[in-house]
């Protein structure tokens, strides 16, 4: 739990306006690793109480906070127990929002003592908000500033479903709204939730597709679930019933701390949709009981316990995504990210290959630097995991969105070059490639390396490398006119957007030491495509890394140095657009999916083409060859340590390269025909290599250029995606036409 959710919780009402001073005070279930440690036996289960998000900053000047909670069984039955802290002295009315049943109250205790003839006495089942009261009605509670234990206790197992507490000078204060909750339940009754589903990224060149399962915007629900406690050697029946008429539940029983030990059923007398569930606990402990709906049959049912009723009116829901067709194995991450409103609070549940649900996870945290809140994530080899669902942490906020991700790898590699980032922090979108680099996919390209400053392109200033990217990222030609990315590219402005910060959708990195240009990372939605927990970047050839935004920082030489500014869509953010919705923003390859754009056919030389070649090697020998292969071998020996490195130029800073560079100047046109070998290749790295060897001729390069421009829309209104690389073929076929 956070403490922010003292303020909002998923309830609607200001509760400070109500006279409200200790404002809902939940229990959260936090695990630094797959699944809580437990203290020994039946003793108390401890939950850890975060410190206050950045999202619900007015919660940190509420007048008292929850400080920590924990339950436990003993032979009195179960105990929730609340430790607050109170602002000021006075008598409090007390509030829990409880997943009861008529007839089953539980005691309440202050600082360890029963408070004689008051308790919490459900009038109906399921979740509701329930005062504390005695024979006269609603009891006050007096409380001295300071800290306090507030515990409810009952006979049992469903007191430890307790939310939360709250205090309050007035009754009314003190009960909490529960509208939101019964809209949601009516809604799973009369409705069903979209089915699971898998995103894939499309990949429009010759670049796999990303191996893990994702989902943007998936719309996560509250199911039910409870923690029981088992004694080992024990048998136990766990059942479900009164379904309502959509309802198909399957049911999970699982050991918190040992995930081997885990039971699942669905349908267990078809055509009866009920589940049942018998077994004799392999051990002494606490075990989860979870209801899912299966595929989208949403709805209510209750469950029950070796006969006896747990709960009733249990929702059925949740968002299950399919996993199975992931490739990736070994430690992988699967998180959460990106909710669409505070109080929204997800947590993750892993399925197996067999249907067994094993691990857990609510409210992350771990030993990189992010911060993850609310969201949740399991990091580690879990085996085969064929289905992550996602609900609600509670009942209080039971609905919204969030991005879901699963199997994703680590990023090892890239802590090498990053000496800000944490291990933890690093998770891979995509292995090694080379084929494209971060301005590229910052702009939503995967073609080819695309670098705004250097000449060969449409969007370059010579001596203005800043206006060089904003033509870029603005769609501009460089004299003027419109240069399109690819079709569908939005036109996006660069500022600073303190004001705006969800407007920040592409960092533009610059060191200080040089002043230079280094970098491009993008956040959702940048172009279309799932950029992780926070930021991601695309560095030089290596895989896609997401990160925290400014983990990458590294003013050293080499080093990215800072984020300098930041690119918006222009004239709105992604929050507000003139109709009302965020506006469209996709990729050069789904603008080609659609129609929009076209990956011009790379130019090869022909076979004439290639005969001149092949006869001015032969005019100069073996020799000439073989010196040029030792100095090409020379400097490309230095490009794995440059891998993250995105500015081509980068790679032409080593004596090395100076050595070929300065031997092929004194060749001249001798080394042309080794020169267009290598260019024919099209790596990004050499050609823009060989382009500043041949700098002389830019012109050529220019005219290439223009070509482009003047025929980027073709005739049946598809446009043509730049390609650096052609372009560099297109002035070397000119060069050959003039002659060698």
């Amino acid at each position: 739990m956070n403490l922010a959710k003292k303020s909002l919780c998923g309830w609607t009402a200001p509760m400070l306006a109500l006279g409200l001073l200790n404002a809902c005070l939940e229990p959260a279930e936090k695990m630094p690793s797959a699944n809580p440690s437990r203290e020994g036996g039946a003793g108390w289960v401890e939950e850890k109480v975060p410190a206050p998000s950045e999202d619900n900053p007015a919660a940190a000047a509420a007048t008292s906070a929850v400080l920590g909670q924990r339950y436990a069984w003993d032979v009195s039955g179960f105990t929730k127990e609340f430790t607050v802290d109170v602002a000021e002295d006075g008598d409090y009315y007390l509030g829990a929002w409880i997943d009861g049943l008529p007839g089953r109250a539980y005691d309440v205790l202050v600082d360890g003592k029963a408070l004689a003839g008051v308790s919490f006495s459900p009038a109906q089942d399921g979740w509701q908000s329930v005062p504390a009261a005695n024979g006269s009605g609603d009891a006050k509670v007096r409380l001295a500033k300071g800290t306090h234990s507030i515990s409810l206790r009952g006979t049992s197992e469903a007191a430890t479903k307790v939310e939360r507490i709250q205090l309050g000078v007035t009754p009314q204060a003190a009960k909490i709204p529960d509208e939101a909750y019964r809209e949601y339940v009516r809604s799973l009754v009369s409705k069903s939730l979209p089915a699971p589903k898998l995103g894939l990224e499309k990949a429009a060149v010759d670049n796999p597709p990303i191996a893990f399962a994702y989902a943007l915007n998936a719309p996560m629900s509250y199911t039910w679930y409870t923690s029981v406690y088992l004694n080992q050697g024990t048998a136990y029946t766990f059942t479900t019933s009164n379904l309502s008429a959509n309802a198909d539940p399957i049911l999970y029983v699982f050991n918190q701390s040992n995930p081997s030990q885990s039971w699942f059923n669905d349908d267990y007398a078809p055509p009866d949709r009920n589940s049942r569930l018998a077994f004799s606990a392999p051990s002494t402990g606490y075990y989860y009981v979870v209801l899912r709906a299966y595929a989208s049959s949403t709805g209510t049912g209750n469950v029950y316990q070796n006969g006896n009723l747990l709960s009733s009116a249990c929702p059925i829901a949740g968002y299950l995504m399919f996993t199975g067709s992931s490739t990736n194995t070994g430690v992988l991450n699967y998180f959460t990210a990106r909710r669409s409103s505070a109080s929204v609070d997800p947590r993750i549940w892993l399925i197996d290959i067999n249907g067994y649900m094993r691990y857990y996870n609510d409210d992350y945290s771990g030993p990189g630097t992010f911060a993850w809140g609310y969201d949740s994530r399991l990091h580690g080899d879990f085996g085969n995991v064929y289905n992550m669902l996602v609900s609600s942490y509670g009942s209080g906020s039971p609905s919204g969105t969030v991005d879901v991700y699963a199997k994703l790898l680590d990023h090892p590699d890239a802590v090498a070059f990053f000496p800000n980032l944490n291990a933890n922090d690093a998770i891979e979108a995509i292995p090694y490639n080379g084929n494209y680099n971060c301005i590229a996919w910052s702009g939503g390209l995967m073609d080819d390396f695309y670098w705004p400053p250097d000449a060969g392109n449409p969007w370059y200033v010579a001596g203005n490398p800043k206006k060089s990217f904003d033509n870029f990222y603005g769609n501009t030609c460089a004299w003027g006119g419109t240069c399109k990315r690819y079709g569908d590219a939005n036109v996006w402005k660069y500022g600073n957007y303190s004001s705006d910060p969800t407007g920040r959708i592409v960092a533009l990195w610059r060191n200080n030491l040089d002043g230079k240009y280094t970098h491009a990372s993008v956040s959702k939605p940048a172009n279309g495509a799932p950029h992780g927990y926070d930021w991601e970047s695309k560095p030089g050839a290596m895989g896609r890394l997401m990160h925290p935004r400014d983990a990458l920082v590294n003013e050293a030489t080499g080093g990215y140095g800072h984020i300098e500014g930041y690119y918006q869509n222009t004239g709105f953010t992604p929050k507000v657009a003139a109709n009302g919705k965020p506006p469209e923003v996709i990729s050069a390859a789904q603008s080609i999916d659609r129609g929009n754009s076209v990956l011009e056919d790379a130019v090869r030389f022909s076979a004439a083409e290639k005969g001149l070649l092949a006869a001015a090697k032969a005019k100069h020998g073996p020799g000439m060859q073989a010196e040029f292969d030792r100095l090409w071998a020379a400097w490309t020996a230095t490009f794995p340590k440059l891998a993250y490195r995105s500015d081509p130029a980068a790679y032409r800073l080593s004596p090395e390269y100076k050595a070929f560079s300065d031997y092929c100047a004194g060749q001249g046109k001798a080394v042309w025909p080794q020169l267009f070998d290598k260019l024919e290749t099209r790596d990004p790295i050499v050609g823009a290599a060989v382009a500043d060897i041949l700098k002389d001729y830019q012109a050529l390069l220019d005219e290439a250029v223009q070509d482009w421009a003047r025929n980027q829309v073709r005739a049946d209104g598809k446009f043509v995606i730049f390609s650096p690389a052609n372009a560099r073929m297109r002035m070397a076929r000119k060069l050959i036409a003039a002659g060698m």
